[in-house]
């Protein structure tokens, strides 16, 4: 009985192993081979001072949620752009870094980046209805396998997600402001 645990348990480390070795390929491969134009005909037209930027930490630190406002609002400063941080908003862009360990694997944790524009639409067959929809989004669509997330990776990721959204904005709006 003792034997079949340890099996078990050896078989169980050897394919989460093998997993987070794939997903941790998966995740550079999806970097590099992402493309931020996907959805750009979503951002024709969209109005910076009407978004405002949402982050979804796995831990509520304050201090260090607002040193990553901070950095995003920088990299949009830096690009000529600037979001709304008022109430008067029509859509939020949210951005999700969330790090779940996982239990009785030590050092290994189901990880989500994502950032995803979220605006109020109207539906086709019925303007009165009003629905909140997901316009533009670029990271991985589902979680991956990880070790633990630095706080470089979490710095790492924003910008790459920031600096994302920004080429495809730009290039939306590149003709009809002059970008």
């Amino acid at each position: 009985m003792v034997q079949k645990k340890l099996l078990l348990g050896i078989f169980v480390l050897i394919v989460v192993g093998f997993q987070t070795s794939n997903n941790e390929q998966l995740f550079a491969e999806s970097q590099r081979k992402s493309d931020p134009t996907t959805y750009i005909s979503t951002l024709v037209g969209l109005k910076l001072d009407n978004v405002r930027l949402i982050i979804s930490l796995s831990v509520d630190d304050g201090q260090y949620k607002e040193k990553l406002y901070q950095k995003a609002y920088r990299l949009f400063s830096a690009s000529g752009l600037r979001l709304n941080k008022d109430e008067d908003i029509t859509a939020n862009l949210k951005l999700t870094l969330k790090a779940t360990p996982i239990k009785g694997l030590p050092q290994k944790s189901l990880y989500t980046q994502k950032l995803s524009l979220i605006e109020k639409v109207n539906l086709n067959r019925s303007r009165e209805l009003e629905t909140d929809a997901i316009t533009w989004s670029y990271g991985l669509s589902n979680s991956v396998i990880i070790d633990e997330v630095s706080s470089q990776k979490l710095e790492s990721d924003l910008e790459h997600l920031i600096e994302q959204f920004i080429k495809s904005y730009k290039f939306a709006n590149s003709f009809e402001e002059g970008l």
